[in-house]
């Protein structure tokens, strides 16, 4: 499949679904959320063609987990798009279903080499089953040949038989396809050794940041592959605008590098915005230019490696760099026998459209964006060996790119994806792995697809100058290749080149080898092997899991690169400590590392990076001081973890996450706890707690009934302090006085001071002094007093609550004794008589009321006179008034009115 650029996906959550499956299979996905949901989470999921990979509606994702795994059910042939929405953001990734490996499936041409001078050799095309061994069937296949490359339109396999050989001429580039009815086609590409040496230059990151760093790379090619010549090559490197970029820190033409082994690398020094060219020139052999990019540029896409940037991709003031989101990626020389470097840079990327004479184009402008720090995780198939994790930091200068070594262990095709916390990978950078030839002339053994104890054609014997295949004929003359072979029977020992090969044929056994020698030119090894005996094994799984939950993963046997067979898993292993149950893995230590799988027919493995949670842990505590003596409830929260709490003072634990420390001392005392959970983190969190020795003292005041009553008191230890109704204090040890007021008067009523309670004993009915040796508590008892006041009667005075009081209003002399006034009523009380009692409840004011009694002095005047006046009185008479006035004013008295 070809890697499509893409924009971020969801810095949180990752898709992984088995790129390649075998129909009618079962598998599974994941989505990896980069942070667990408290409540869980549902993730929605949905296949573009569910005939060939079905998957469910929505996939769970536990509480404080990471992992939403969800089952995939490989159908009919053919390619999928698997979609899931993690937080609103959609993540997508494609998959191929291939056919079950049962019968005739496709077709394979074998070349005895992949490049050629000029000339004619022979080549094979082999009936496969969908396991990639050979199926005994007949066949007409077609040949169709392009450009400098030529071959017979027709080819017969005969009936029963699997194979069939046939001539091919080489004049110059092309490719091969053979076709058959019912068959998958295959193509191979023919490259035509010109014999010459070229020069290649890349930069690296394509697109730079101003007053930064970036990388070149300058290599020497030959028929397109790598070319180590036995001796030194020197090249100059320069730019076309220094003020965009040049070779060396001070301002010069360029740089002279060394190619040794045939390729060099350093590092140019960009300036201003603007586009310039590098040129690389090596005297005799020829020159190559690249261009770098110094500022925003617009993305034009592209499916390789490498996306395609042109001049006018450069973009004018305008765009700014945002936080980092997105990582491109390069590898130089895109193609190796060994040795690479690759380059991941970062920016941060805009979607924008634009007008052009097409329409609407959706673009993608990249503004590099320094490294953010962090690591830099690397992921690719076997074959490309790499640490998988890297720094990503500035060395001195700015920089948007970070480099590190790759080696091609692997022949093929190769891809790479770079990705970051909070950054998506943007590409695949490729890198084609070839043979190394460490001269010039070398044999070369090219095994056949075979079948085991059935006489067939094993292997192309072929000789290569500098890599690409020559007829024996034209250099040697008359050659002749001597053969040897494990677990196989050969035909014969020696085999003599026609039509510019040989062919080693025999029966095979097992898995095993053929060598073949030239004399005075060297000998080859390939390995050979029937079908099933060791089938390479592809082994794909998740870049980036979560340390200690279970994920799926896929390992098939494959032919081809592609899938026939999946083995049984017999174990896993990894640095980071690997199991394997239930069909799934779990990775139990953080960090990234090799993960292998073992099986009946061998072991693959993969670099996986295993992340952990951060834990939030807090502390809650039921105080910050306390008396010594006194517990504390100290309370962490971070999940369910075990907990552990480091400290001077005792404890013991009251639950999850819960102790009681006893404060057992005075001073500062800190509190650590620390948390472990697996999938997490290790967390830890202090608090600090104050100890000091004091004692409780307690004050209160009450009436005789229990209620509070607020009187004003005071309370001298170190310092006097005043109080009013209540007073609680912690206190250090010794003597305290406490002085309570006789008198109160409070909402109407009056109290008297009739005692106090030390710790419920009495101790008097005035000033108290305690030892505070311990907690005191102290009680005041105020009597309610209630104020009677008489006005013209007797009784007035202080009572208590309660208690009777008894008043009256006793006559009163005026004139002698002949006039008195005598008790009518009272005001401000409820009685009719002169002499009247009541509870004292609250304060009273009452007056009596009299009146003025004549009836002594009406008898002394004599009774005519006292009855007319009494009879002139009581009918209201105001003469017979006055008459009696005047006679008591001479006789010196007067009534009152």
């Amino acid at each position: 499949m070809l890697a499509m650029l893409v924009l971020p996906a969801a810095a949180h959550a990752d898709l992984w679904v088995p790129g390649q499956m075998i129909e009618g299979g079962q598998y599974r996905g994941v989505v990896v959320l980069g942070e667990p949901p408290a409540g869980g989470a549902q993730i929605l999921l949905s296949s573009d063609n569910p005939r060939s990979a079905g998957v469910p509606a929505s996939a769970a994702v536990r509480p404080h987990s990471n992992h939403g795994v969800f089952d995939i059910r490989a159908g009919a042939e053919g390619e999928a798009t698997i979609s899931a929405i993690a937080g609103g953001v959609l993540l997508s990734e494609q998959v191929r279903v291939v056919g079950r490996p049962d019968g005739p499936a496709s077709l394979r041409i074998t070349l005895p080499a992949e490049s050629f001078h000029s000339g004619t050799f022979t080549g094979y095309v082999t009936v496969l089953d969908g396991r990639g061994a050979p199926a005994g069937v007949g066949a007409e296949v077609g040949l169709t040949a392009t450009g400098g490359v030529s071959a017979p339109p027709k080819v017969a396999i005969p009936p029963g038989g699997f194979q069939a050989p046939f001539r091919i001429g080489v004049s110059g580039d092309g490719s091969l396809t053979a076709g058959a009815p019912g068959l998958a086609p295959d193509t191979v590409r023919v490259g035509h050794a010109r014999g010459s040496a070229e020069v290649r230059v890349a930069v690296a990151p394509r697109v730079a940041m101003e007053d930064s760093r970036v990388f070149y790379y300058v290599w020497l090619e030959r028929d397109g592959r790598p070319f180590r010549p036995p001796y030194a090559v020197e090249a100059f490197v320069h730019t076309g605008d220094l003020d965009v970029a040049r070779a060396s820190p001070a301002r010069g033409d360029g740089i002279k590098t060394v190619l040794a082994g045939g390729a060099a690398r350093g590092v140019l020094y960009t300036g201003e915005r603007g586009v310039t060219t590098v040129t690389a020139v090596a005297p005799g052999i020829g020159a190559a230019e690249d261009i770098l990019l110094v500022g925003p540029a617009r993305m034009s896409g592209g499916p390789g490696g490498a996306p395609e940037l042109r001049e006018q991709d450069l973009l004018g003031p305008g765009p700014r760099a945002g936080p980092p989101d997105l990582l491109l990626s390069w590898i130089y020389p895109p193609v190796t026998d060994g040795e690479a470097w690759a380059v991941a840079a970062a920016y941060s990327s805009q979607a924008r459209r634009s007008l052009s004479a097409d329409g609407v184009i959706e673009e993608v402008v990249l503004v590099p964006a320094r490294l953010p720090g962090g690591a830099l995780h690397v992921a690719s198939g076997p074959g490309l060996e790499h640490r998988g994790a890297y720094p990503m930091r500035e060395e001195g200068t700015k920089t948007n790119a970070i480099e590190f070594a790759v080696r091609g262990t692997g022949h093929g095709q190769h891809s790479l994806r770079a990705s970051a916390q909070g950054m998506d990978s943007g590409n695949e950078a490729l890198v084609r792995v070839v043979q190394a030839h460490a001269g010039s002339l070398a044999p070369l053994v090219t095994p056949l697809p075979a079948l085991p104890d059935a006489r067939q054609d094993l292997a192309l014997l072929s000789l290569t100058d500098g890599g690409a295949a020559v007829d024996p004929a034209s250099l040697l003359g008359r050659a002749e290749f001597s053969l040897s072979a494990v677990s196989a029977r050969l035909d014969s020992d020696s085999a003599e080149p026609s039509g510019g090969s040989a062919v080693a044929s025999g029966v095979l056994a097992g898995a095993g080898s053929i060598t073949a020698s030239l004399a005075g030119v060297g000998s080859h090894t390939a390995p050979i092997e029937p079908p099933g005996a060791r089938a390479p094994l592809l082994f794909d799984a998740p870049g980036r899991v979560h340390a200690g939950e279970p994920f799926p993963f896929a390992v098939h046997g494959s032919s081809g690169g592609a899938p026939v067979s999946a083995p049984q898993i017999r174990g896993a292993s990894s640095q980071l400590g690997a199991s394997f149950s239930g069909g799934m893995l779990v990775l139990q230590s953080p960090g990234s590392g090799q993960v292998s799988v073992s099986t009946a027919s061998g072991a693959a493995g993969a670099r996986i990076e295993a992340f952990e949670n951060a834990m939030d842990l807090s502390l809650r505590l039921s105080g910050t001081e306390f008396r010594v003596g006194q517990q504390l409830l100290l309370e962490a929260a971070g999940g369910a973890a075990e907990y552990s709490l480091e400290t001077e003072l005792p404890f013991e634990r009251a639950g999850p996450g819960a102790f009681l420390v006893t404060v057992d001392r005075e001073g500062e005392h800190a509190l650590e706890v620390s948390a472990e959970r697996g999938g997490y983190a290790p967390a830890s969190a202090a608090a600090s707690v104050t100890g000091r020795l004091a004692h409780g003292l307690e004050i209160s005041a009450s009436d005789s009934r229990g209620g509070a009553v607020r009187p004003e008191f005071y309370v001298t230890a170190d310092e006097r302090r005043a109080a009013e109704g209540a007073y609680r204090a912690e206190l250090r040890p010794g003597p305290v006085l406490i002085e309570f007021p006789p008198e109160h008067r409070e909402g109407g009523r009056g109290y008297s001071l009739a005692g106090v309670l030390v710790d419920g004993s009495d101790a008097g009915a005035g000033a108290v002094e305690v030892d505070l040796s311990r907690d005191v508590s102290v009680a005041a008892i105020y009597e309610r007093r209630v104020l009677v006041s008489v006005e013209g009667g007797t009784g007035s005075g202080t009572y208590g609550e309660g208690q009777t009081v008894r008043i009256s209003a006793p006559d009163r002399e005026v004139l002698w004794f002949l006039v008195r006034e005598v008790f009518e009523r009272w005001e401000g009380l409820d009685a009719e008589t002169a002499e009247a009692s009541f509870a004292a409840s609250r304060d009273t004011a009452v007056r009596a009321v009299y009146r003025e009694d004549w009836t002594y002095l009406l008898l002394a005047l004599g009774a005519p006179l006292a009855a007319a006046a009494a009879l002139s009185f009581a009918r209201g008479s105001a003469r017979a008034r006055w008459a009696l006035e005047g006679l008591l004013e001479r006789c010196g008295g007067r009534l009152g009115r």
